[in-house]
């Protein structure tokens, strides 16, 4: 009896470390079909968010571009008095400061799509929420450039009102 119960004993340790290395195997198994999945999503992702962002990159810059050339437009008729008045200083220092922020991200763009041409091929999702992180941010701060610059216009018309030309 006593080697029925161990042999009992082997045969249910024996299936029971079959067992587990079966569940393990199969863990394994889910485990890099999931990895499989997320990494297929994460290059299909990356392959349509990254052409449309370099797009909407380039239509933000154009929109940018159009707001700084009219505000260059009212600058070139500011006349002396109006450089004078002590609102041209603050609107110079916010004119200046929107253009730098802007500057920053069009000086970070070409690092940004190398970054995104070397990455495309086998982007992770970490790299897909980073294209997406960087991108947000840049189209936060070409935003605020263009409420800033939209402020600026309005500014500048109340301030050419004030001092009018004289004929």
């Amino acid at each position: 009896m006593s080697r029925m119960l161990t042999l009992l004993s082997l045969v249910i340790i024996t299936s029971s470390l079959n067992t587990g290395c079966l569940m393990k195997n199969m863990r394994e198994r889910q485990d890099a079909h999931i990895k499989e999945q997320s990494d297929a999503s994460a290059k299909n992702g990356f392959s349509v968010t990254w052409p449309n962002y370099q797009a909407q990159y380039d239509q933000f810059l154009g929109n940018i571009e159009l707001e700084q050339a009219a505000l260059d437009g009212y600058e070139q008729k500011f006349t002396e008095e109006m450089r004078g008045d002590p609102q041209y200083a603050a609107l110079m220092k916010l004119r200046s400061s929107a253009d730098e922020k802007v500057a920053s991200i069009v000086d970070a763009y070409p690092a940004l799509t190398e970054w995104a041409e070397a990455t495309k091929d086998a982007p992770t999702m970490e790299d897909t929420m980073e294209l997406n992180r960087k991108f947000n941010h840049m189209t936060q701060t070409f935003a605020a450039a263009r409420t800033t610059y939209a402020r600026l216009r309005s500014e500048y018309l109340g301030l050419m009102s004030r001092h009018p030309e004289k004929k």
